[in-house]
C-alpha cells in the first residue's frame, strides 16, 4: 500500500481510512460518526495527537521496524490517552508484540498499564505467551493526547480504537501470519519480513465501544460533573470516617501516598529530561517540565547564548 502523504496527521488519516474502507465485519458506529475520509481527517486534526519520534519514518520505510523502536517508546502514561505497545521477551524465542489503546474516561491510559501490572484484564494470547515464560519488557506509546473533555469521550473513543486497528495491521501485530482478517493490504511489507510475531487475536473494529453515544455534548458535561460531584462528596464522608476511627492509621496512609507521589513525579522527570522533551537545543539542556524551562530561557546565560547566536547569524 504506497503512502502519498507528507505529514504525520495526514498518514495517520490515510492508513484508518485505507483499514476503515474495508469491507469487512466491523461496529456501525466507525462509519457513523467516520462517513467519509475528510470527517475522518477533521476529527483527527482537532484531536490534538502527539506521536512518538520516529513513527513517520517508521510507517515510510521499505522494511518494518525493528523490535528496537517499540522498546524505545516513551512510556509516560500520565493524564494520556494512548494507543500503546506491548512488547514481551522470552530467552531464545521470537520476540511478541501486542497494540492496544487505553481510552479510560478517568486516568487515560495509565489505567490500563497498572491493570497489565496487577495482572488482571489480560487479552488472551498475552495471557499464553506470560503462561508460557514470556515477559512484558516495555509498555510505551506510539501516539497520545491529553484525556478529552467528557463531551468528546464517545468520539474520540471510537477514533483511537480505529487508529489502533489500522496500526495492528500496519504493523502486523495479529496473532495469525497466515490469516489475513481481510487486511493483507493494510501491511507494506511482507508478513515473513517482521523480527517479531504478534498476539492480537481479532480486529479492533469489531469492538464494543462503551459510551453515551445517545447524549448530547452539553448532556455528557452534566452527567461527567454528576459523577466527579458525587464521587467528590463520597470520598470526603469516607474520609472523615476513617479519621474519626483511626487518625494515626489514616496519616501513616497519607505519608505513605505522598512519598509513592514523590517517587513517581521523580521517574517522569527524569524521563522527560532524558527523552528531551523539554529541551533547550541553544544550551543544550534538558528541564523537567514546561516551568523549569521557562525559567531557563529567562536565565542570563540562555539569554547570551541566544544574543550571541542572532549576532553570529546576522555576521553571516
Amino acid at each position: 500500500m504506497p503512502f502519498t502523504a507528507s505529514t504525520i496527521l495526514e498518514l495517520l488519516v490515510e492508513i484508518t481510512w485505507a483499514c476503515l474502507a474495508v469491507p469487512v465485519t466491523k461496529h456501525p458506529l466507525f462509519l457513523q460518526l467516520f462517513p467519509s475520509q475528510s470527517v475522518l481527517s477533521e476529527v483527527l486534526s482537532a484531536a490534538c495527537l502527539v506521536s512518538c519520534p520516529g513513527l513517520f519514518d517508521a510507517i515510510q520505510a521499505a522494511a518494518p521496524p525493528p523490535l528496537s523502536f517499540f522498546r524505545n517508546l516513551p512510556s509516560d502514561g500520565a493524564s494520556r490517552w494512548g494507543i500503546y505497545v506491548l512488547v514481551l521477551e522470552k530467552t531464545a524465542a521470537t520476540p511478541l508484540i501486542y497494540i492496544g489503546s487505553g481510552t479510560a474516561a478517568r486516568g487515560g491510559v495509565r489505567v490500563r498499564f497498572a491493570e497489565y501490572d496487577r495482572d488482571v484484564h489480560v487479552p488472551r494470547w498475552i495471557r499464553h505467551a506470560l503462561d508460557n515464560g514470556y515477559t512484558i519488557v516495555h509498555k510505551g506509546l506510539v501516539l497520545w493526547c491529553p484525556i478529552p473533555s467528557a463531551a468528546d469521550v464517545p468520539k474520540l473513543r471510537v477514533l483511537y480504537i480505529a487508529i489502533e486497528a489500522a496500526l495492528s495491521f500496519l504493523f502486523w501485530a495479529m496473532q495469525s501470519q497466515n490469516k489475513d482478517y481481510g487486511m493483507s493490504g493494510c501491511c507494506p511489507w511482507p508478513r515473513n519480513s517482521f523480527s517479531y510475531s504478534g498476539l492480537c487475536s481479532h480486529s479492533a473494529l469489531a469492538k464494543n465501544v462503551a459510551g453515551n453515544f445517545d447524549l448530547s455534548s452539553e448532556q455528557l458535561e452534566a452527567v461527567a460533573a454528576a459523577i466527579k460531584e458525587k464521587n467528590r462528596s463520597y470520598q470526603a464522608e469516607y474520609q472523615r470516617s476513617q479519621r474519626a476511627k483511626s487518625p494515626d492509621r489514616v496519616r501513616a496512609s497519607q505519608r505513605g501516598r505522598n512519598r509513592r507521589y514523590q517517587k513517581t513525579q521523580k521517574a517522569i522527570h527524569e524521563e522527560r529530561k532524558e527523552n528531551k522533551e523539554f529541551y533547550c537545543a541553544i544550551c543544550d539542556v534538558s528541564c523537567r517540565n514546561k516551568p523549569d524551562l521557562t525559567r531557563h530561557n529567562a536565565t542570563k546565560r540562555h539569554l547570551k547564548k541566544v544574543a550571541e547566536a542572532e549576532s553570529s547569524s546576522r555576521s553571516a
